[in-house]
């Protein structure tokens, strides 16, 4: 486990999470757009 209040790893959590978080929020923007496509109601359900 990485301790995130140690300096030296501040880097390391970065690299490890950054590209991750985007890519999982990319999917989750790129799945909503899709079923939107096809189910308007769907976007306003979700808010």
């Amino acid at each position: 486990m990485i301790d995130k209040h140690n300096p030296e790893n501040k880097e390391i959590i970065v690299q490890e999470t950054g590209p991750l978080t985007s890519f999982f929020t990319g999917r989750k923007l790129l799945t909503m757009g899709y079923i939107g496509k096809f189910d308007p109601d769907w976007l306003l359900k979700t808010k």
